[in-house]
């Protein structure tokens, strides 16, 4: 069924039942042709006037009329009145990377030099117009040549619409680190692209196969291409940095794909020096990787702590807020640590040290953050204590704030190496890794736990706050004594 369209270059009709290759994430494509009869491709854009607020749909400016030979021509684009859409025409091409990769599986070095050259020469003749989205689907076989499509529509969509429409609509196995984090883009995004693309070439497949592929575009390492030409692997290695500013620039990637290929017997010293400098950029790459992870986990941790801290924070707040509700002259000693009713106190507070993610092999746990709460009673002396853990227990489950208490193993009596049980006061606090590790881990240790460990963030709330506000109240009253059995 053919539809009209009427766009700022004139009139144009598409044949909503005889579409282009499959619906992509911006648009789909139909079949189409000019008023005169002329075969064209018709991009309907997945964005409506409603959404998008009438805003100019620029392709048409930055690109209709130019001569490229290396870039798809747009010969109209913007909004249908009729039907308050968006569209794209432009020449209809004869297939797609995409399909070519499909029928061929993988490229020789030589082809696939010739096809990265022609996009980066796409690339070049726009300058800095920066395509966002470049990937095999929209490289397209027109007039003989390979030429890119769809410049402009990513840019269009990201002012349009929400960014998180954006990220759903990229191509994840094509999308460069910074598009994950949400940062500036440039002409070092399309050459990004470009480096997966020549893995697809050289391969059959993307760098990175996903499911993960935020986390794998940011810090893993590319596969090896060993077996193909030094200078290629060493590009492509250049290409898929983490940094934007560590790719190699857009002339620097055209004379080297335009570097006249030398055979191997005529000069075998520098062919040797070529696979030398490949190995030792893959190195660079692989170290580069190894850094970006190390950085995304350490700024991982340091956000996992800050909300650890957070957490912490409202519970000390409401629990002292609590407290003062039911005992108005309760003091606090030290702000948000200490509060005392009659000569008793509750201390909670947070450890200023902190658990790295391995140090609870036997467990498996991991303890971002730590800390202690106790009931101090003075006469008759006792201590009553607990260690808070912001932990994940599972590796299924999500980081919250936990409750534990321990108590001496039976088995081993009184005989450890514990201030706390010295003193005899059960149940108490451990705050070292290794001990406590023990005390989770399938083997029976000189420790075992006397309470918990009991989630006491979301819905354990009240019985968190209820339970030490008793504690207080008994040491306030002189009658906090070890309980008469344990575990509790």
């Amino acid at each position: 069924m053919k539809t009209i369209i009427r766009l700022p270059g004139g009139a144009w009709s598409y044949d909503q039942d005889k579409q282009l290759g499959p619906r992509g994430g911006f648009g789909t494509v139909f079949e189409g042709e000019s008023d005169d009869g002329r075969a064209v491709a018709v991009k309907r854009l997945h964005v409506d006037a409603e959404h998008a607020a009438h805003r100019e749909l620029r392709i048409a400016a930055e690109l209709k009329g130019k001569s490229h030979k290396h870039v798809i021509p747009v010969y109209d684009s913007g909004i249908d009145a009729e039907s308050d859409s968006y569209f794209v025409v432009m020449a209809r091409a004869e297939r797609s990377l995409q399909e070519e990769l499909r029928q061929r599986g993988t490229f020789t070095d030589a082809d696939a030099i010739e096809v990265l050259l022609q996009i980066a020469r796409g690339l070049n003749e726009v300058g800095q117009l920066v395509h966002r989205d470049l990937k095999p689907g929209n490289v397209l076989l027109h007039d003989g040549a390979w030429k890119i499509a769809d410049f402009g529509i990513a840019r269009f969509v990201e002012d349009a619409t929400s960014i998180n429409t954006l990220n759903e609509c990229l191509s994840p196995p094509y999308a460069a680190p910074e598009q994950w984090r949400r940062e500036p883009v440039g002409q070092f995004t399309d050459l990004y692209a470009l480096g997966c693309i020549g893995h697809a070439l050289l391969t059959g497949k993307p760098p990175f196969a996903g499911p993960d592929f935020s986390k794998q575009h940011q810090h893993a390492e590319p596969p090896s291409l060993d077996g193909h030409q030094a200078a290629l692997r060493s590009l492509l290695s250049f290409l898929l940095r983490k940094s934007p500013g560590a790719r190699v620039d857009l002339p620097r990637v055209i004379a080297i794909l335009t570097a006249p290929a030398t055979s191997s017997s005529s000069r075998p010293g520098f062919t040797a020096l070529s696979e030398v400098g490949a190995a030792a950029v893959a190195r660079q790459s692989a170290q580069e990787a190894k850094q970006a992870a190390e950085n995304a986990g350490r700024e991982a941790r340091k956000q996992l702590v800050d909300n650890g801290k957070r957490i912490f924070e409202a519970m000390v707040k409401r629990l002292f807020a609590a407290i003062r509700d039911s005992f108005p002259i309760a003091k606090v000693v030290l702000p948000d640590e200490n509060i005392q009713v009659e000569d008793a106190h509750l201390k909670i507070s947070m450890s200023p040290d902190r658990f790295g993610p391995d140090q609870f092999p036997q467990s498996k746990w991991d303890v971002p953050l730590f800390g202690t709460i106790a009931a101090y009673q003075p006469n008759p002396l006792y201590v009553w204590a607990a260690t808070l853990l912001y932990a994940r227990l599972k590796t299924d489950e999500a980081y919250r704030w936990y409750e534990a208490s321990f108590m001496v193993n039976p088995m081993f009596g009184y005989g450890v190496p514990s201030a706390v049980a010295r003193e005899g006061f059960q149940p108490f606090a451990l705050l070292d890794a290794k001990k406590i590790d023990e005390v989770a881990g399938p083997a029976m240790g000189v420790f075992q736990f006397a309470f918990g460990p009991r989630p006491i963030d979301d819905e354990n709330v009240d019985e968190f706050d209820d339970r030490w506000a008793g504690l207080l109240a008994k040491a306030a009253a002189g009658q906090l004594e070890q309980p008469r059995s344990l575990p509790l």
